[in-house]
């Protein structure tokens, strides 16, 4: 059930970037986020997650390799 919150949230959190999310995008969206306190963190973390990697890309910082 997890994964399914965290699919939808970053599904939300990507449409609300795109130019043409419209109010009834929004409604829908605002509507999910109130159903529930665990679809807000999950939202939120994603969301902070995301801002964090455009702050790191815009300051030009390397990502780290990956482990192996």
């Amino acid at each position: 059930m997890t994964e399914r919150i965290e699919q939808r949230a970053a599904l939300f959190l990507l449409g609300r970037e795109e130019p043409d999310w419209s109010p009834q995008q929004e409604a829908e969206f605002q509507t999910w986020l109130a159903q529930s306190d665990r679809h807000k963190t999950v939202f939120w973390r994603l969301e902070h997650g995301w801002r964090a990697a455009d702050r790191v890309r815009a300051i030009g910082i390397a990502p780290l390799p990956p482990r192996c």
